[in-house]
């Protein structure tokens, strides 16, 4: 992990936000890659690039 992933990681993990319009969570701090983990364990979780999870979050916090 660089040290502008763990930044970011640092910055949105346990943070709120939704996936496919439903509340979720990001999860994954320590991971290369982010977690998107909706609240409904019938829906799967999805990984994200770091990058791709601080853009997300800077633009409406809502995961497609």
């Amino acid at each position: 992990m660089t040290q502008q992933q763990k930044t970011i990681a640092d910055k949105w993990a346990g943070q709120s936000c939704t996936y496919q319009g439903k509340p979720a969570k990001i999860c994954g701090r320590l991971l290369d890659y982010g977690t998107v983990a909706p609240l409904d364990p019938s829906v799967p979780s999805i990984e994200y690039s770091w990058e791709a999870i601080d853009r997300v979050m800077n633009n409406g916090r809502n995961f497609k």
